[in-house]
């Protein structure tokens, strides 16, 4: 056993974003650190008790000054003082005792208000983080658990009541331990604050937090929730004077006991917890999501000490989230960092479910954090077999970078489920108009043609195209160019309606490649196009039309190029991708955005005795990096874009076959990743090949234009 530890305690003032119309408690938290009885006199630690912190197998026994243990999991108890005992004393005793890891002041949580903006009369928080669009693969499962620890929930509320979740071990009522997990009747969660099993909501707060998370769908009654399904375990810490950070800790550990995958936590302030960060190591060893809220007093967290949501900075499973409003500007109020703080969600005005069957208008990152917490909710009941990592790196490579987010959070961005789905990002097969036709298709779910264009009628030298949404409306927009002359031209992808036309290389009139992909972060795709003669590679804005990039990317190379856009190092922002192949192989480079300076540069394949070739990209396993896929000839290879390896080699086709033949990630099935797709052109026919799963088994072959 280690040496004893003494007390250890600062200043605290946790803060909760609570509902009424209040005045702000004030804190300065660059106020020098008061001494315990001046915390106890001013009300931030408990003079009625402490946490106690057991080595595993140890034993707690009472003091003669204590009147109770109460355990609050993973070796941690709640230890009630006597009337009048010092609190200094009692912690520099349980320090001693042999087998305690340490003993530290209760702290105490308290409320803090923003002020509610009564203009603000609408819901516009689902469709600005994209959940309409993800409405379309799932509302959500009600077999997936989200605590929220709070001011305990009203589950009686009629917009709430069906998605509130129950203890499946307990009898109600029957006063019994059924489950056996050491409290009794706990039904919908418990009330750690009054320590009882009736977590009812005697506030607001917590109320309005779980309608944004799970609030029922498609009920003709009040709002509704990220999710329409869901089941809300009500976790009760915080009462009307505030609550303690033992409290905090018990409902942490009770989640976690309960197998919980992510927890809503609106509440933080500025005083350490060894006790509190022990619960969050306790919930990341179990694999639990632990989202919190940024706080309220507008000031830069990677500055001030924000408690518990500086833990992002040391535990991978926190999530700090700051508040936006209708115009994805930082609210005024949202504290924010750049290292500290992960992303931003809506927390300004915000419409939810309140206590007795009412709803009510709220600001504060206690609204903007249950936006993140259900679109966790969303996604990962959606696919249930992910690990917490991966959903933390789906979530943080999802975000909608915006400008004014830069340096306030460290993803960049505001919170975009529909993108964590891939929806905004996985396009539709494409299929080109191989020579001696004139016809591109972009196929829909199964493979049916849900668009068929002519875009250069009369010519029959082959078109090349591509897919993405390059106006922001949720739609794959398609570009195309003709193989011979670099004519390109950009049709709408809901009404094929043709947008713009130009020329990417004055006076060339040779083979063009080309790819769409958000090359600058602002949420829409860019057009990329390759000169396959000479190694000229140009980036177009796609919202614009302006040229951002140009540049000979193989210099003294004269052959052909294909060029693709993906995150190929798992920072969140999209590289330029392009392959050549001088006869030693295929040779991949990858370009930083902004710059769009070369960073990555390997051959993806030996040489071969197939002349074409092609490449893609996509987050196929949705680890938050993208895997390469590069065809030659028939032959497909899948290349794992920071190690370089070989995750499958294969004939897609005939290894005799001479035809041309592309590989694309492309949208077939409507599940939340892409498929490999493979396409062959043969005697003016495109014969499309579907490879799904993790061995890339061949899942559908098909004519394009039979469906």
């Amino acid at each position: 056993m280690g040496a004893p530890r003494g007390p250890r305690f600062g200043r605290s003032f946790l803060q909760v974003e609570h509902l009424e119309d209040r005045t702000t408690p004030s804190y300065n938290p660059a106020n020098p650190a008061l001494t315990l009885d001046q915390q106890i006199a001013a009300g931030d630690v408990a003079a009625d008790r402490i946490i106690v912190v057991a080595n595993a197998g140890a034993t707690l026994t009472a003091a003669p000054f204590v009147s109770g243990i109460r355990a609050l999991g993973n070796n941690m108890y709640s230890v009630r003082l006597n009337a009048g005992t010092n609190v200094g004393g009692a912690l520099a005793y349980y320090g001693a005792v042999s087998g305690v890891a340490w003993a530290e002041p209760d702290q105490i949580l308290r409320a803090a208000v923003v002020p509610n903006d009564p203009s603000y009369g609408s819901m516009y928080g689902p469709a600005k983080i994209g959940a309409e669009a993800a409405w379309n693969i799932t509302t959500g499962s009600p077999n997936f658990v989200v605590g929220v620890i709070d001011t305990g929930v009203d589950y009686t509320h009629p917009d709430l009541a069906a998605n509130m979740w129950r203890n499946p071990g307990e009898i109600p009522g029957n006063g019994t331990d059924d489950d056996g997990n050491g409290y009794v009747d706990d039904v919908y969660g418990w009330d750690f604050y009054d320590d009882d099993n009736d977590p009812m909501d005697e506030d607001e707060h917590g109320t309005h937090v779980a309608g944004t998370i799970g609030a029922v769908g498609n009920n003709n009654l009040g709002v509704t929730g990220i999710n329409w399904n869901v089941k809300i375990m009500a976790l009760r810490f915080l009462g009307p004077g505030g609550g303690s950070t033992s409290g905090a800790i018990g409902a942490i550990n009770y989640s976690v006991a309960m197998g919980v995958k992510v927890t809503n936590n609106s509440w933080g302030g500025y005083g350490y917890s060894q006790a509190l960060a022990r619960s969050i190591a306790y919930a990341q060893s179990a694999g639990q999501i632990f989202v919190v809220a940024a706080g309220n007093d507008g000031i830069d967290n990677d500055v001030a000490p924000a408690v518990p949501a500086n833990y992002s900075t040391t535990f991978n499973n926190v999530i700090t989230v700051a508040a936006t409003d209708d115009s994805d500007e930082l609210a005024d109020f949202s504290q924010y960092g750049a290292h500290t703080v992960t992303l931003a969600a809506p927390g300004v005005g915000i419409l939810s479910t309140t206590p007795g069957g009412t709803y009510g208008l709220l600001d504060g990152t206690s609204m903007a954090t249950p936006h993140v917490t259900g679109a966790i909710a969303l996604y990962w009941s959606a696919n249930p077999t992910l690990s917490y990592t991966q959903v933390i790196n789906k979530l943080k490579t999802s975000v909608d970078k915006l400008s004014n987010l830069t340096g306030k959070v460290s993803t960049g961005g505001r919170l975009n489920v529909a993108k964590m789905f891939n929806l905004t990002d996985i396009p539709p097969i494409v299929v080109d108009a191989p020579a001696g036709t004139e016809i591109v298709r972009v196929l829909g779910t199964g493979g049916e043609t849900k668009l068929a264009l002519d875009p250069y009628r009369g010519f029959l030298g082959g078109v090349v195209a591509a897919a993405g949404d390059l106006n922001g409306d949720g739609v794959a927009d398609v570009v195309t160019a003709a193989t011979l002359g670099g004519h390109v031209k950009v049709f709408d992808g809901a009404t094929g309606q043709e947008l713009r036309s130009f020329f990417g290389f004055a006076g060339y009139k040779g083979p063009i490649n080309l790819a769409i992909g958000d090359m600058n972060g602002d949420g829409v795709g860019d057009i990329i196009i390759a000169a396959n003669l000479n190694g000229h590679v140009k980036v177009f804005d796609g919202a614009t039309g302006a040229l951002t990039f140009s540049s000979f990317v193989y210099q003294g190379y004269r052959g052909s190029i294909a060029v693709s856009v993906a995150d190929t190092d798992g920072d969140g922002n999209n590289d330029l991708v392009t392959a050549a192949d001088g006869g030693a192989g295929v040779h991949v480079k990858a370009f930083a955005p902004g710059t769009l300076s070369a960073h990555d540069s390997f051959l993806a394949t030996g040489p071969g005795s197939w002349s074409n070739f092609s490449i893609s990209a996509a987050d196929l396993d949705l680890d938050g990096v993208a895997e390469l896929l590069v065809s030659q000839g028939p032959r497909v290879r899948v290349i794992d874009s920071r190690t370089k390896a070989a995750r499958a080699d294969f004939l897609a086709f005939d290894p005799l076959s001479k035809d041309r033949i592309t590989v694309q990630a492309a949208r077939y099935t409507g599940d939340p990743s892409a498929e490999l797709v493979v396409i062959r052109e043969t005697q003016g026919r495109s014969q499309v090949r579907v490879f799904d799963g993790p061995n890339y088994t061949l899942e559908d072959s098909f004519f394009a234009d039979v469906r």
